[in-house]
């Protein structure tokens, strides 16, 4: 089993679609691979919250259901329990990478680096109006796609 946290700032928007289209990429691309996927937020607070309306409705129109999200605040002691951590942005990252132990087996990247496309290192967040909530697919799409094949690699030459 390969566990995943997809790690963004309210654990309301980004990281709920990401996770949920994740699932769906790895079912479609390689059944076989047996993964965890959790999210959390770096400023997620204690106040527990669904996903975004907006969201939900990108997700259902996807055919995905994450209605039963909830938020929840990133854990730094927890974050090692993680073979991979895919943040968001920049600041998720640093906040991660400065909790996991050096000599963990714990890969803090982010979700930007499996893509050819270098011409952005954050995911725009449409929470935050830097990007329409329905063209945040696309996006996610394209690195998640990625991610998977790279998953399916290291599966299939047994680092995995």
């Amino acid at each position: 089993m390969i566990k995943i946290l997809f790690l963004c700032d309210t654990n309301t928007t980004l990281s709920p679609l990401a996770k949920a289209m994740l699932k769906k990429t790895i079912s479609d691309l390689e059944p076989s691979i047996r993964i965890e996927v959790d999210t959390a937020g770096t400023h997620a607070g204690k106040t527990v919250r669904p996903a975004s309306s907006e969201i939900k409705r990108i997700a259902k129109s996807l055919g995905l259901d994450i209605s039963e999200h909830r938020s929840l605040q990133a854990s730094p002691g927890e974050l090692s329990n993680y073979r991979f951590i895919l943040a968001m942005n920049e600041e998720n990252f640093w906040f991660a990478r400065n909790q996991v132990p050096k000599d963990s087996s714990t890969r803090v990247q982010l979700l930007s680096e499996f893509s050819n496309d270098y011409s952005r290192r954050d995911i725009p967040d449409p929470l935050l109006g830097e990007i329409e909530y329905q063209d945040i697919t696309k996006i996610l799409e394209k690195y998640l796609t990625h991610f998977a094949k790279h998953l399916s690699d290291q599966v299939k030459a047994g680092i995995l």
